[in-house]
């Protein structure tokens, strides 16, 4: 537990202490949502003073919003005191309970202008949606100390703004809080991981595949691209599209998913799919450096992230975007057959073209067509007299020499069977996605 929630609950206790009279004065569910707010209030001020020492100098996200709800509960209704029923009393007008309230819970940060947005009709954010904004704001002050802990000024400023935008782009308070739940395991060392995993029911093995340092590079990267949409890269010379489209997808519309996909296969090297199939990322060289990550490990830290997630002008493709195209390919092809027209040729196997005639096409059952990652890109394998060998094609019609088939066959209509296997089986992803052959909007299910 980080040193910020100890004061956090200090200033919980010193608050109760103080207006212990004028909480006693509201209904009891009332005294502990104000004593809620106060914590929660108090636990972003913990997060905007970290910002604050690394150097960012904006009114971070989580204090916008607790003053939000601040406002709120200074407009919404009383739901009656201890002393409903009583007869009323004449005399000198009672105080303004809630005001006072607010004004001990934000001190000396306490100001009108807050408050002069009208917040009627906003509506009272319920307990249990308060304590849902609580967790999330919990573990973002987590993140933010553990970010200070392991990376030098430049990145931990780096993150802790990646963090904010992330904040502000993930509205939804449920989706956000199981974002960051999914993403803090990262950034944990492999003791804290061994005690995390204790507690966890299904007792996975921890991978020792990705370094900690690998593990951490991932982190950053899959926040800058949670936090920016879009920017998950096909890489140089990969015929990945398709299956950059799915990550961009999830990141952009299932962000904890996406997170959750990453961080299960770098610390488990496990991902189960809705259907119960296992994917053993390691088993498709999800996590061998290809050109394109060595480049980018050679690259400072840079203020447009183009160290993380390369540009426009040079779409390198990262570890995250690597290791999720590799997990998501796959997820189909162990799931499915197909027929593939091949000839075996020169001592290779290659894709038969359009000017090869009478070729039969060659059936290959489930799992026994690979995607597989290497150093030099990717490359499709198939499953020829026990053993898996690399699938070639010709360079291009013009030019007959045979180069390995970078391209992971996933037809765009693949792509609604992908997201019902990596999604479904996540909390608070409950819709499934209706597969409908033919039907071109079946491609932006997502």
């Amino acid at each position: 537990i980080p040193k910020g929630v100890h004061k956090a609950l200090d200033a919980l206790s010193e608050f109760c202490k103080q207006q212990r009279a004028e909480i006693s004065e509201l209904a009891q569910s009332e005294q502990e949502f104000f004593e809620e707010l106060c914590f929660n209030y108090a636990l972003c001020r913990e997060i905007e003073t970290i910002s604050a020492n690394s150097g960012i100098s904006i009114s971070t996200v989580p204090v916008r919003e607790a003053i939000l709800l601040l406002a709120r509960a200074l407009h919404a209704p009383s739901s009656g005191s201890q002393n409903a029923g009583r007869s009323a009393i004449t005399g000198p007008p009672k105080k303004n309970i809630k005001l006072t309230l607010v004004k001990s819970i934000m001190g000396g940060d306490f100001d009108h202008s807050h408050f002069t947005e009208a917040c009627e009709g906003s509506g009272v954010i319920s307990s249990p949606a308060l304590q849902e904004v609580i967790a999330s704001n919990f573990a973002c002050l987590r993140i933010a100390q553990r970010a200070l802990e392991i990376f030098e000024p430049a990145k931990s400023k780096r993150l802790l703004q990646m963090l904010d935008v992330l904040q502000k782009r993930i509205t939804d308070m449920h989706a956000r809080a199981a974002f960051l739940r999914e993403f803090e395991p990262l950034l944990c060392d492999d003791d804290n991981l061994s005690a995390l995993n204790k507690t966890d029911a299904s007792m996975k093995p921890l991978s020792r595949l990705v370094s900690k340092a690998d593990k951490f590079w991932l982190a950053e990267q899959i926040l800058c691209e949670s936090a920016f949409p879009n920017n998950v890269k096909p890489g140089i010379g990969n015929d990945t599209n398709t299956v950059t489209i799915a990550c961009n997808l999830l990141c952009d519309n299932k962000p904890s998913s996406f997170v959750h996909l990453l961080a299960e296969a770098a610390i488990y090297d496990r991902i189960e799919t809705t259907d119960g199939t296992i994917i053993r990322p390691s088993e498709f060289g999800a996590f061998v450096d290809d050109l394109d990550i060595v480049e980018l490990r050679n690259k400072p830290c840079l203020d447009d992230y183009s160290d993380l997630v390369g540009t426009v002008e040079r779409p390198v493709r990262n570890l995250a975007g690597k290791i999720l195209q590799t997990v998501l390919s796959n997820v189909y092809w162990k799931r499915h057959a197909i027929s593939i027209a091949i000839i075996e040729e020169k001592g290779a196997v290659r894709l038969a073209g359009v000017e090869d005639v009478n070729v039969q096409a060659t059936q290959f059952g489930k799992g026994e067509v690979r995607f597989v990652s290497t150093e030099f890109g990717h490359e499709l394998r198939i499953l020829r007299d026990g053993r898996y060998v690399v699938l070639h094609e010709h360079m291009n019609e013009r030019t007959p020499v045979l180069v390995p088939s970078r391209n992971p066959r996933i037809e765009p209509d693949y792509l609604p069977d992908i997201y019902n296997q990596v999604v479904l089986n996540q909390g608070g992803e409950p819709e499934k996605v209706e597969m409908h052959s033919g039907d071109s909007e079946a491609t932006r299910a997502f």
